[in-house]
């Protein structure tokens, strides 16, 4: 069974890109626009794979990661 880690806040971009938080590269596959909303999004880095939980409210975008 896989537990939930929460890991951090998430980088977005002025066009609304959310960065990797492993690879730091750009994840063009969403864009998060002025009030968005979010909840447990599962979203993968198509550079490095790294797969994440993706939350994102008016305030912040958060993300967590599963465990093993």
């Amino acid at each position: 069974m896989q537990t939930v880690e929460n890991c951090g806040k998430l980088v977005v971009d002025e066009k609304g890109a959310i960065q990797c938080p492993n690879c730091r590269r750009k994840i063009r596959r969403i864009r998060v626009k002025p009030g968005s909303e979010l909840r447990g999004v599962s979203v993968q880095c198509s550079e490095c794979r790294f797969e994440m939980q993706v939350n994102i409210d008016q305030a912040s975008a958060t993300y967590s990661s599963p465990r093993h």
